[in-house]
């Protein structure tokens, strides 16, 4: 009896402190995260629950957050931190010298007394959006006039997004490639931007030399989350249900777009050579064991900001990639690249690859492993960034002196 108490006062105690928690990335801001009490001050706008619930390894944007924390303490700053989507606090403007992140909160500073004081730096997950709701949305329209159902929640596209920072800002730092970095600008040729590479989590270290590729070469994992013609899954089940020579694999597609399952499931049914594993955690061993199982990882995204997922699978089980073109990673030299989204051209590389031998398979996984471990580590990232806000800084106080 006394341990059955003692488990229930436990949950109470993580329901409130639950509560607790959400109230506080609903309405505060969190103050001088690492107690370092400078004098220079940085608002930082993107998510408060690695500083309240630690690090998880569900998404790279703990990480990436709390990497951009640290760099600004190891470069003098106090940091404060304030949720993206805060619209409830009233922040005090005039106590930063730079606002960096994304949100309303960067959005609202160049609405404050004395904007251009306040040195303001967009951190993009991704592309422009100028680019990316448009990609989007032709995806939109080509599953439309394909299959005759508009799905407009199975896009990128938001009904509102914060326009000025994507415009105004004093510098851009794009998660992804070169390409990324170029999306704005192109959109807007007085912009300063610099992209900064995503990174992989180093959770199971895939041996090559032992794994079958003679089986493994029949199976492709798409690997991915919300958004499922952005990404391109549509084009992906339309080949395979066509296909009974090779195995499909899908993991993290939300059952929260229920237009895009309704279509597709009376087909899934039918179709024994695509599997679909839901959500799948990567410390788990539902992830080893398809990191053992596939060969190719296939992810046709209309646009992305440096694709992690992709990364994860690539460096932790060396699936070779067959992706878009725009998927935020330069994987041309060791992958198989596309430059539009169409089901032909995704059809097409897959025919190639099925025609390589295994010895050849197995060079090119340790190749694409070997690539992605040696330019996509978290060491890596934090290195980028942290020069690169160096030397945002260093323009910023040229500028102003």
């Amino acid at each position: 009896m006394k341990k059955i108490l003692l488990r229930i006062a436990n949950k109470i105690i993580r329901h409130f402190e639950k509560i607790n928690n959400t109230n506080l990335v609903a309405t505060d801001i969190l103050e001088d995260v690492f107690k370092s009490n400078f004098k220079k001050r940085v608002l930082l706008s993107y998510i408060q629950q690695p500083f309240i619930e630690g690090i998880k390894f569900h998404h790279t944007n703990y990480l990436e957050c709390y990497t951009a924390a640290e760099v600004f303490k190891e470069l003098g700053y106090c940091v404060d931190v304030v949720d993206l989507f805060n619209d409830v606090v009233e922040i005090d403007f005039s106590k930063y010298e730079i606002v960096y992140g994304l949100g309303i909160s960067l959005e609202n500073s160049f609405y404050c007394s004395n904007p251009e004081r306040v040195f303001k730096i967009l951190y993009s997950t991704g592309y422009n959006p100028f680019y990316s709701f448009q990609a989007s949305a032709v995806q939109v329209k080509n599953f439309y006039l394909t299959h005759g159902i508009l799905i407009p929640e199975s896009s990128r596209v938001l009904k509102s997004f914060w326009t000025f920072q994507y415009i105004l800002s004093d510098y851009v730092i794009a998660l992804g490639n070169k390409l990324v970095c170029d999306s704005f600008k192109n959109h807007n040729k007085h912009i300063k931007c610099d992209n900064v590479n995503a990174f992989y989590f180093d959770v199971y270290d895939i041996d090559i030399k032992n794994k079958d590729f003679e089986k493994a070469q029949k199976h492709f994992l798409w690997f991915g989350s919300n958004g499922l013609l952005h990404k391109g899954l549509d084009l992906v089940i339309d080949i395979f249900i066509e296909r009974k020579d090779i195995n499909l694999h899908i993991c993290g597609a939300t059952k929260n777009e229920i237009k895009f399952w309704e279509y597709y499931q009376p087909f899934l049914v039918k179709s024994k050579n695509i599997i679909d594993h839901g959500f799948v955690n990567i410390l788990s061993d539902d992830f080893k064991i398809l990191m053992e199982e596939c060969a190719f990882c296939i992810f046709p995204t209309a646009s992305e900001g440096g694709a992690p997922a992709l990364l994860n699978v690539m460096a932790n089980g060396g699936l070779i990639p067959i992706a878009s073109k725009t998927c935020g990673i330069d994987i041309d030299e060791i992958g198989f690249v596309f430059d539009e989204l169409s089901k032909d051209l995704i059809e097409l590389n897959i025919d190639r690859v099925l025609k390589f031998d295994v010895e050849s398979l197995k060079k090119m996984s340790q190749v694409v492993k070997e690539n992605i471990r040696s330019n996509y580590t978290l060491g890596h990232y934090k290195k980028n960034i942290k020069e690169t806000i160096k030397h945002v800084l260093t323009l910023n106080n040229t500028e102003t002196t």
